[in-house]
Protein backbone atom coordinates (compact mmCIF):
# COMPACT_ATOMS: atom_id res chain seq x y z
CA UNK A 1 0.00 0.00 0.00
CA UNK A 2 1.36 3.58 -0.83
CA UNK A 3 2.05 5.75 1.89
CA UNK A 4 -0.51 7.94 2.59
CA UNK A 5 -0.20 11.58 2.10
CA UNK A 6 -1.11 14.18 4.76
CA UNK A 7 -4.63 15.65 4.32
CA UNK A 8 -6.23 18.16 2.80
CA UNK A 9 -4.49 18.30 -0.30
CA UNK A 10 -4.84 22.20 -0.18
CA UNK A 11 -2.74 25.36 0.85
CA UNK A 12 -2.51 25.22 4.87
CA UNK A 13 -1.83 22.49 7.67
CA UNK A 14 -2.15 19.20 7.15
CA UNK A 15 -2.84 16.41 9.45
CA UNK A 16 -0.48 12.97 8.97
CA UNK A 17 -1.83 9.88 8.44
CA UNK A 18 -1.66 7.57 11.76
CA UNK A 19 -0.72 4.12 9.47
CA UNK A 20 -1.03 3.30 6.17
CA UNK A 21 -2.44 0.10 6.69
CA UNK A 22 -4.74 -0.91 10.23
CA UNK A 23 -4.43 -4.34 9.35
CA UNK A 24 -0.93 -4.35 10.17
CA UNK A 25 -2.17 -3.82 13.95
CA UNK A 26 -3.92 -5.23 16.43
CA UNK A 27 -6.85 -3.52 16.36
CA UNK A 28 -10.42 -4.30 18.53
CA UNK A 29 -13.62 -2.42 18.66
CA UNK A 30 -14.88 -1.87 22.05
CA UNK A 31 -17.44 0.14 22.13
CA UNK A 32 -19.67 2.95 20.32
CA UNK A 33 -19.67 6.11 22.82
CA UNK A 34 -20.76 8.95 20.34
CA UNK A 35 -22.69 9.28 17.39
CA UNK A 36 -23.96 12.29 15.85
CA UNK A 37 -25.32 13.75 12.13
CA UNK A 38 -21.91 13.57 10.45
CA UNK A 39 -19.43 11.45 12.64
CA UNK A 40 -18.90 8.36 14.96
CA UNK A 41 -16.55 7.99 17.76
CA UNK A 42 -15.55 4.70 18.81
CA UNK A 43 -13.55 3.30 21.75
CA UNK A 44 -10.77 1.13 20.49
CA UNK A 45 -7.69 -0.49 21.59
CA UNK A 46 -5.03 -0.64 19.07
CA UNK A 47 -1.51 -2.90 19.94
CA UNK A 48 -2.72 -2.78 23.41
CA UNK A 49 -3.39 0.56 23.98
CA UNK A 50 -6.96 3.12 24.23
CA UNK A 51 -7.40 5.24 21.44
CA UNK A 52 -11.04 6.74 20.74
CA UNK A 53 -11.68 6.94 16.89
CA UNK A 54 -13.66 9.85 15.02
CA UNK A 55 -15.34 8.02 12.02
CA UNK A 56 -16.57 10.89 9.54
CA UNK A 57 -19.36 10.97 7.25
CA UNK A 58 -17.80 9.69 3.65
CA UNK A 59 -19.89 12.51 2.67
CA UNK A 60 -18.23 14.87 4.91
CA UNK A 61 -15.02 14.53 3.02
CA UNK A 62 -16.58 14.98 -0.60
CA UNK A 63 -19.56 17.16 -0.39
CA UNK A 64 -20.30 19.91 2.33
CA UNK A 65 -22.90 17.60 3.65
CA UNK A 66 -23.83 19.81 6.55
CA UNK A 67 -25.60 23.09 5.42
CA UNK A 68 -23.89 25.75 7.39
CA UNK A 69 -25.92 28.33 7.28
CA UNK A 70 -25.70 29.64 3.65
CA UNK A 71 -21.62 28.87 3.30
CA UNK A 72 -22.58 26.63 0.35
CA UNK A 73 -25.88 27.39 -0.46
CA UNK A 74 -28.47 29.75 -1.48
CA UNK A 75 -30.39 31.93 1.01
CA UNK A 76 -33.62 30.25 2.09
CA UNK A 77 -35.71 30.62 4.80
CA UNK A 78 -35.16 28.19 7.80
CA UNK A 79 -38.09 25.92 6.79
CA UNK A 80 -37.23 25.88 3.31
CA UNK A 81 -35.06 23.42 1.18
CA UNK A 82 -31.84 24.44 0.85
CA UNK A 83 -29.97 24.00 -3.28
CA UNK A 84 -26.26 23.58 -3.58
CA UNK A 85 -24.08 26.45 -4.70
CA UNK A 86 -22.99 26.54 -8.29
CA UNK A 87 -20.97 28.94 -10.24
CA UNK A 88 -23.80 30.93 -11.30
CA UNK A 89 -24.58 31.92 -7.66
CA UNK A 90 -21.52 34.52 -7.66
CA UNK A 91 -18.50 32.13 -6.92
CA UNK A 92 -15.80 30.90 -9.46
CA UNK A 93 -16.48 26.78 -9.20
CA UNK A 94 -12.44 26.94 -8.09
CA UNK A 95 -14.19 28.30 -5.22
CA UNK A 96 -16.74 25.83 -4.58
CA UNK A 97 -14.01 23.22 -5.17
CA UNK A 98 -12.09 24.39 -2.47
CA UNK A 99 -14.35 24.79 0.39
CA UNK A 100 -14.85 20.89 -0.13
CA UNK A 101 -10.96 21.24 0.98
CA UNK A 102 -11.22 23.80 4.10
CA UNK A 103 -14.99 23.63 5.14
CA UNK A 104 -16.01 20.22 5.87
CA UNK A 105 -16.07 17.79 8.85
CA UNK A 106 -12.91 15.69 8.66
CA UNK A 107 -11.09 18.23 6.83
CA UNK A 108 -12.02 20.95 9.30
CA UNK A 109 -10.46 18.68 12.09
CA UNK A 110 -7.42 17.80 9.86
CA UNK A 111 -6.62 21.49 9.28
CA UNK A 112 -6.90 22.33 13.27
CA UNK A 113 -4.88 19.58 14.69
CA UNK A 114 -2.23 20.47 11.62
CA UNK A 115 -2.14 23.88 12.95
CA UNK A 116 -1.99 22.84 16.87
CA UNK A 117 0.96 21.13 15.68
CA UNK A 118 2.48 23.53 13.24
CA UNK A 119 2.26 26.22 16.52
CA UNK A 120 3.95 23.72 19.08
CA UNK A 121 0.23 24.43 20.95
CA UNK A 122 -1.43 20.64 20.89
CA UNK A 123 -2.31 21.45 24.71
CA UNK A 124 -5.21 23.58 23.51
CA UNK A 125 -7.16 20.40 22.42
CA UNK A 126 -7.28 16.86 22.77
CA UNK A 127 -4.44 14.93 21.60
CA UNK A 128 -4.37 13.59 18.17
CA UNK A 129 -2.00 11.16 16.53
CA UNK A 130 -3.32 11.31 12.66
CA UNK A 131 -5.94 10.21 10.19
CA UNK A 132 -7.08 6.50 9.14
CA UNK A 133 -8.29 5.61 5.84
CA UNK A 134 -10.16 2.01 5.82
CA UNK A 135 -11.25 0.80 2.85
CA UNK A 136 -14.28 -0.99 4.02
CA UNK A 137 -13.91 -3.22 0.91
CA UNK A 138 -11.64 -5.13 2.37
CA UNK A 139 -12.77 -8.02 4.32
CA UNK A 140 -9.49 -7.82 7.06
CA UNK A 141 -10.01 -4.20 7.41
CA UNK A 142 -13.60 -5.13 7.94
CA UNK A 143 -12.91 -7.68 10.52
CA UNK A 144 -12.53 -5.52 13.69
CA UNK A 145 -16.11 -4.30 13.19
CA UNK A 146 -17.11 -7.76 12.41
CA UNK A 147 -16.11 -9.09 15.48
CA UNK A 148 -17.67 -5.67 17.44
CA UNK A 149 -20.90 -6.23 15.42
CA UNK A 150 -20.93 -10.30 16.69
CA UNK A 151 -19.85 -10.13 19.75
CA UNK A 152 -21.25 -6.97 21.31
CA UNK A 153 -24.20 -5.57 19.06
CA UNK A 154 -25.66 -8.64 17.67
CA UNK A 155 -26.37 -10.36 21.41
CA UNK A 156 -27.95 -6.82 22.28
CA UNK A 157 -30.09 -6.54 19.11
CA UNK A 158 -31.51 -9.79 19.88
CA UNK A 159 -34.35 -11.67 18.12
CA UNK A 160 -34.10 -8.72 15.13
CA UNK A 161 -30.33 -10.47 14.32
CA UNK A 162 -31.63 -14.01 14.62
CA UNK A 163 -33.33 -14.65 11.01
CA UNK A 164 -30.91 -15.69 8.65
CA UNK A 165 -32.86 -13.24 6.40
CA UNK A 166 -31.71 -10.10 8.27
CA UNK A 167 -28.43 -11.25 9.40
CA UNK A 168 -26.00 -10.42 6.66
CA UNK A 169 -28.28 -7.29 5.55
CA UNK A 170 -27.70 -5.90 9.82
CA UNK A 171 -24.11 -6.70 10.03
CA UNK A 172 -23.46 -4.72 6.81
CA UNK A 173 -26.06 -1.97 8.16
CA UNK A 174 -24.38 -1.67 11.25
CA UNK A 175 -20.81 -1.42 10.27
CA UNK A 176 -21.75 1.12 8.34
CA UNK A 177 -23.73 2.91 10.69
CA UNK A 178 -19.93 2.58 12.66
CA UNK A 179 -17.87 3.98 10.18
CA UNK A 180 -21.01 6.69 8.88
CA UNK A 181 -19.54 4.58 5.60
CA UNK A 182 -23.21 4.85 3.74
CA UNK A 183 -21.60 4.03 0.64
CA UNK A 184 -19.40 0.72 1.21
CA UNK A 185 -17.25 1.45 -2.31
CA UNK A 186 -16.06 4.73 -0.22
CA UNK A 187 -13.48 4.29 1.64
CA UNK A 188 -14.02 5.61 5.71
CA UNK A 189 -12.16 8.26 7.45
CA UNK A 190 -11.50 8.74 10.88
CA UNK A 191 -9.52 10.38 13.56
CA UNK A 192 -7.34 8.80 16.27
CA UNK A 193 -7.51 10.35 19.15
CA UNK A 194 -6.27 9.62 22.92
CA UNK A 195 -8.88 8.20 24.88
CA UNK A 196 -10.13 10.13 27.57
CA UNK A 197 -13.10 8.42 29.91
CA UNK A 198 -14.17 11.61 31.37
CA UNK A 199 -15.13 12.49 35.24
CA UNK A 200 -16.63 9.33 36.97
CA UNK A 201 -19.57 9.20 37.42
CA UNK A 202 -20.13 8.29 41.11
CA UNK A 203 -19.29 11.97 41.19
CA UNK A 204 -21.51 14.44 43.47
CA UNK A 205 -23.46 17.19 41.39
CA UNK A 206 -21.18 19.57 43.45
CA UNK A 207 -17.86 18.13 43.00
CA UNK A 208 -18.63 17.70 39.15
CA UNK A 209 -19.98 21.74 39.23
CA UNK A 210 -16.26 22.13 41.09
CA UNK A 211 -14.90 20.86 38.73
CA UNK A 212 -16.49 22.13 35.88
CA UNK A 213 -16.18 26.06 37.06
CA UNK A 214 -12.66 25.71 38.16
CA UNK A 215 -11.81 24.79 34.41
CA UNK A 216 -13.66 27.42 32.79
CA UNK A 217 -10.58 30.54 33.06
CA UNK A 218 -7.91 28.08 31.42
CA UNK A 219 -10.60 27.29 28.75
CA UNK A 220 -11.35 30.88 27.81
CA UNK A 221 -7.88 31.19 27.64
CA UNK A 222 -7.36 28.39 25.66
CA UNK A 223 -10.19 29.84 23.13
CA UNK A 224 -8.06 32.90 22.82
CA UNK A 225 -5.16 31.16 21.99
CA UNK A 226 -7.14 29.26 19.21
CA UNK A 227 -8.50 32.38 17.26
CA UNK A 228 -4.73 33.76 17.84
CA UNK A 229 -3.89 30.45 15.84
CA UNK A 230 -6.12 31.47 13.36
CA UNK A 231 -8.68 29.34 14.04
CA UNK A 232 -12.95 29.63 14.84
CA UNK A 233 -14.62 26.64 16.71
CA UNK A 234 -18.31 27.92 15.63
CA UNK A 235 -20.26 25.02 17.47
CA UNK A 236 -19.38 25.94 20.62
CA UNK A 237 -20.90 23.77 23.33
CA UNK A 238 -20.05 22.03 26.67
CA UNK A 239 -20.60 18.76 24.97
CA UNK A 240 -17.82 19.70 23.01
CA UNK A 241 -15.24 19.41 26.02
CA UNK A 242 -14.31 15.90 27.95
CA UNK A 243 -13.07 16.79 31.28
CA UNK A 244 -11.52 20.04 29.96
CA UNK A 245 -10.39 19.18 26.77
CA UNK A 246 -12.21 20.38 23.73
CA UNK A 247 -12.31 17.48 21.43
CA UNK A 248 -14.88 18.06 18.46
CA UNK A 249 -13.46 20.97 15.95
CA UNK A 250 -16.32 19.61 12.99
CA UNK A 251 -17.44 22.95 12.19
CA UNK A 252 -13.81 24.77 12.87
CA UNK A 253 -12.42 26.83 10.43
CA UNK A 254 -8.61 27.36 10.21
CA UNK A 255 -6.75 30.24 8.05
CA UNK A 256 -6.12 30.24 5.26
CA UNK A 257 -9.56 29.74 3.82
CA UNK A 258 -11.39 30.46 0.99
CA UNK A 259 -13.85 32.98 3.01
CA UNK A 260 -10.54 34.41 4.35
CA UNK A 261 -9.28 38.23 4.28
CA UNK A 262 -6.72 36.81 1.22
CA UNK A 263 -9.18 35.56 -0.71
CA UNK A 264 -11.40 38.65 -1.06
CA UNK A 265 -14.81 36.79 -1.41
CA UNK A 266 -16.12 37.81 2.01
CA UNK A 267 -15.52 40.68 4.11
CA UNK A 268 -12.14 40.75 5.47
CA UNK A 269 -14.09 41.02 9.21
CA UNK A 270 -15.72 37.80 8.75
CA UNK A 271 -13.27 35.40 10.63
CA UNK A 272 -13.10 38.18 13.25
CA UNK A 273 -16.90 38.42 13.51
CA UNK A 274 -17.10 34.93 13.73
CA UNK A 275 -14.32 34.85 16.68
CA UNK A 276 -17.09 37.39 18.64
CA UNK A 277 -19.72 34.40 18.23
CA UNK A 278 -17.41 31.79 19.92
CA UNK A 279 -16.34 34.10 22.55
CA UNK A 280 -20.88 34.03 23.15
CA UNK A 281 -20.94 30.67 22.94
CA UNK A 282 -18.40 30.33 25.25
CA UNK A 283 -20.43 33.07 27.59
CA UNK A 284 -23.65 30.67 27.36
CA UNK A 285 -21.66 27.97 29.21
CA UNK A 286 -20.87 30.28 31.87
CA UNK A 287 -24.14 31.51 31.88
CA UNK A 288 -25.50 27.74 32.15
CA UNK A 289 -23.21 26.78 34.81
CA UNK A 290 -23.94 29.59 37.10
CA UNK A 291 -27.76 28.63 36.72
CA UNK A 292 -27.19 24.84 37.32
CA UNK A 293 -25.36 25.60 40.74
CA UNK A 294 -28.44 28.25 41.69
CA UNK A 295 -31.06 25.67 40.41
CA UNK A 296 -29.42 23.11 42.39
CA UNK A 297 -28.55 25.54 45.02
CA UNK A 298 -24.95 24.19 45.40
CA UNK A 299 -22.10 25.60 47.47
CA UNK A 300 -19.98 26.50 44.25
CA UNK A 301 -18.12 29.96 43.96
CA UNK A 302 -18.22 30.67 40.22
CA UNK A 303 -14.54 31.94 38.78
CA UNK A 304 -14.93 36.06 38.24
CA UNK A 305 -14.34 34.90 34.04
CA UNK A 306 -16.35 36.73 31.72
CA UNK A 307 -15.74 35.67 27.68
CA UNK A 308 -18.48 38.04 26.31
CA UNK A 309 -19.66 41.73 27.88
CA UNK A 310 -23.32 41.28 27.27
CA UNK A 311 -26.00 43.32 29.38
CA UNK A 312 -25.66 41.54 31.80
CA UNK A 313 -21.41 41.88 32.28
CA UNK A 314 -21.75 44.96 31.31
CA UNK A 315 -23.74 45.66 34.41
CA UNK A 316 -20.71 44.53 36.51
CA UNK A 317 -18.39 45.71 35.22
CA UNK A 318 -16.98 49.55 35.53
CA UNK A 319 -17.85 52.37 32.55
CA UNK A 320 -15.67 52.21 29.67
CA UNK A 321 -15.91 53.35 26.10
CA UNK A 322 -17.70 52.06 23.72
CA UNK A 323 -19.02 52.24 20.20
CA UNK A 324 -22.23 53.62 19.38
CA UNK A 325 -22.74 52.08 15.68
CA UNK A 326 -23.13 51.52 13.37
CA UNK A 327 -22.61 47.99 14.36
CA UNK A 328 -21.36 44.12 12.25
CA UNK A 329 -23.19 41.41 12.90
CA UNK A 330 -22.62 38.20 14.31
CA UNK A 331 -21.63 35.25 11.95
CA UNK A 332 -22.29 31.59 12.62
CA UNK A 333 -23.35 28.50 10.60
CA UNK A 334 -26.02 28.20 13.04
CA UNK A 335 -27.52 31.57 13.32
CA UNK A 336 -30.59 32.33 11.63
CA UNK A 337 -31.14 35.73 12.51
CA UNK A 338 -29.03 39.32 12.23
CA UNK A 339 -27.30 39.75 15.51
CA UNK A 340 -24.90 42.72 15.91
CA UNK A 341 -22.11 42.90 18.26
CA UNK A 342 -21.51 46.14 20.14
CA UNK A 343 -17.54 45.12 20.52
CA UNK A 344 -14.98 43.18 18.95
CA UNK A 345 -13.20 40.22 20.49
CA UNK A 346 -9.72 40.51 21.39
CA UNK A 347 -8.33 38.28 18.86
CA UNK A 348 -8.72 38.75 14.98
CA UNK A 349 -7.90 34.98 13.75
CA UNK A 350 -8.10 36.57 10.05
CA UNK A 351 -4.42 38.17 10.93
CA UNK A 352 -2.49 35.37 11.53
CA UNK A 353 0.55 35.19 9.35
CA UNK A 354 0.03 31.18 8.63
CA UNK A 355 3.21 31.31 5.89
CA UNK A 356 5.12 32.12 8.99
CA UNK A 357 3.81 29.76 11.15
CA UNK A 358 4.09 26.47 8.85
CA UNK A 359 7.98 27.58 9.26
CA UNK A 360 7.99 27.06 13.18
CA UNK A 361 7.21 24.06 15.12
CA UNK A 362 8.41 25.49 18.68
CA UNK A 363 5.84 27.07 20.89
CA UNK A 364 7.05 30.19 20.16
CA UNK A 365 4.56 32.23 18.87
CA UNK A 366 5.37 32.06 15.29
CA UNK A 367 3.14 34.37 13.42
CA UNK A 368 0.21 34.17 15.79
CA UNK A 369 -2.39 37.18 16.01
CA UNK A 370 -1.25 39.52 18.48
CA UNK A 371 -3.39 41.63 20.93
CA UNK A 372 -5.11 44.64 19.86
CA UNK A 373 -3.39 47.89 20.57
CA UNK A 374 0.20 46.16 19.75
CA UNK A 375 1.34 49.20 18.65
CA UNK A 376 0.99 51.33 21.65
CA UNK A 377 2.64 48.46 23.91
CA UNK A 378 5.21 48.15 21.44
CA UNK A 379 6.10 51.91 21.90
CA UNK A 380 6.10 51.37 25.77
CA UNK A 381 8.33 48.17 25.11
CA UNK A 382 11.02 50.92 23.23
CA UNK A 383 10.95 53.40 25.97
CA UNK A 384 11.49 50.66 28.80
CA UNK A 385 14.40 48.96 26.52
CA UNK A 386 15.88 52.53 25.89
CA UNK A 387 16.06 53.51 29.45
CA UNK A 388 17.62 50.07 30.32
CA UNK A 389 20.14 50.86 27.96
CA UNK A 390 21.29 54.32 29.47
CA UNK A 391 21.71 52.18 32.51
CA UNK A 392 23.67 49.50 31.57
CA UNK A 393 25.83 52.15 29.47
CA UNK A 394 25.65 54.32 32.91
CA UNK A 395 26.95 51.03 34.70
CA UNK A 396 29.80 50.20 32.38
CA UNK A 397 31.21 53.81 32.66
CA UNK A 398 30.98 54.26 36.28
CA UNK A 399 32.58 50.28 35.88
CA UNK A 400 35.63 51.20 33.79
Amino acid sequence: MPTLEPLPPCPGPKLEAFTDDTTKHDLKILDEVGVGSHSTVMKVELDGRLYAIKFFHHMGTLIPWHNPGGYFCKERSYNEDWEPLEPTDGLPQSAIDSLLLDSTSFYNECRVFGRLRELGREDLAIKVYGYVRLDMKDDKVRQPFVDYYNNILKPAIGAAASGEENAEELEKYYIRTMTHNWNGNEPAFGIVKEWIPGPEKVLSEKALSQRRVKQLPQLLRNLHDLHKSGIIVQDLKTEQYIDGHLADFSHAWTIPHTYGPEGGLRPRWMFESMAAWDLKCFQRIIDKEKQLIQFFKLAVRMPNVAAWRDKEVLGRLRSRDQTYGPFLPFLAYDLWDTKLRTHDPPFDPGLLDWRAAQKKSSKESAGRVTKRKAETATGRGKKRKAKRSKKTEGEDAGGQ
